[in-house]
């Protein structure tokens, strides 16, 4: 599966219906919107340090003219990255960039902003007692004021990645992501908050239990910013 976020996306971000595949030596993505255009991105000339991304867009079912082309090398582990994030494009209401600028500048830091100051990236690494855990999530505005989309992707959950199905929440200045999954049969809540102790530091809190049975915290994390 494959989430897109841009600046000259409306929402921020968008998870794809299509799925990206191998084609001989090239990974290729391609989806028509509801307007007929095709969307295409294939990475082509792969090298161990260095690839081609060649984006295209024309009428479903003719011929796709490139739109963008990029040559990328591989930097060294060591270098820092640098981004230049766009401002927020007009069609995101008022409330949602306040609300994804709030998200952004509390969480930033070691954490690196998305596009056009629309998405956060939160990359993830523990070793606890459920192991060695890496994650990676992406936080959107939804349609609904003060909420976020969530998508998880880590290497101790199948299939790798998920949406969430509840939005992420303020509520009472502190940030409350809810989730509910099936677990042997019975439905299961899932709930995570973040209360901001300090501007440099938050508790996170990590509960769980079964649907109207009152969730239990498994797991305390105290965080400052470096």
């Amino acid at each position: 599966s494959y989430i897109r976020c841009t600046t000259d996306l409306p929402a921020g971000c968008i998870i794809s219906k299509e799925v990206m595949r191998w084609d001989g030596d090239n990974f290729v993505y391609t989806e028509d919107d509801q307007q007929k255009v095709r969307h295409q991105e294939v990475f082509s000339e792969i090298e161990p340090n260095s690839f081609t991304q060649t984006i295209s867009r024309g009428p479903a079912g003719s011929s796709l003219k490139p739109t963008w082309v990029a040559q990328a090398t591989k930097l060294p582990a060591e270098d820092h990255r640098m981004s230049f994030p766009a401002p927020p494009i007009g069609k995101v209401s008022n409330q949602s960039r306040q609300d994804m600028q709030k998200l952004i500048d509390t969480f930033a830091g070691t954490w690196t902003a998305g596009p056009g100051a629309n998405s956060l990236i939160e990359q993830y690494h523990s070793i606890g007692t459920e192991g060695d855990v890496s994650g990676l999530g992406i936080f959107w505005p939804s349609a609904k004021d003060k909420s976020f989309q969530i998508l998880w992707c880590d290497n101790s959950s199948s299939p790798g990645c998920r949406q969430l199905k509840n939005d992420a929440e303020w509520k009472n200045e502190q940030l409350s992501i809810s989730d509910e999954q099936l677990v042997d049969g019975k439905k299961h809540m899932f709930r995570e908050t973040f209360a901001f102790d300090t501007p440099r530091s938050f508790t996170q809190t990590l509960s769980e239990g079964e649907v109207g049975v009152a969730v239990q915290p498994f797991l305390t994390i105290r965080a400052t910013r470096k």
